[in-house]
């Protein structure tokens, strides 16, 4: 761990380090450290779209949807299967199915039948619920 830590923070002279932390029985690297993360690129994405223009919402929303690519940490071997890591996957499960749902109102509004109905598929198979408004726009789609 001194290693990791000496060539993360160079400064470091025992104790504690910025670079890395030990919380929760678990050790974890600094915020410092890390210097991009999908879900924040993934949420700013979603931020962009919604600051934005009517023209250029659809690139926002694309660019959200390629960065989410599955559940939260749900490959991740430590965290995976935690619980603690439960609320905050369908915070974002959520988001993604709004941001589907956005998407193909978006596609809609511009007379792509092909695109809105995808996006609105993939908002039913992810939402739990099979989420009403993607069937609704299915069906404004005579789909």
């Amino acid at each position: 761990m001194s290693g990791l830590r000496s060539t993360l923070d160079p400064g470091h002279r025992g104790g504690s380090s910025a670079a890395v932390r030990f919380v929760n029985d678990r050790y974890r690297l600094g915020h410092s450290v890390v210097a991009w993360s999908d879900v924040d690129a993934f949420l700013g994405a979603l931020d962009a779209a919604a600051a934005t223009d009517r023209f250029d919402r659809i690139r926002f929303l694309e660019e959200a949807r390629r960065l989410y690519r599955g559940e939260y940490l749900d490959d991740c071997p430590y965290y995976g299967d935690s619980a603690f890591v439960e609320e905050r996957r369908a915070l974002l499960r959520g988001r993604f199915v709004d941001l589907m749902v956005a998407l193909g109102e978006r596609y809609e509004s511009v007379e792509d039948r092909m695109s809105a109905a995808a996006a609105f598929r993939e908002a039913v198979q992810r939402a739990p619920d099979g989420c009403p408004p993607a069937v609704a726009g299915l069906a404004r789609l005579g789909l």
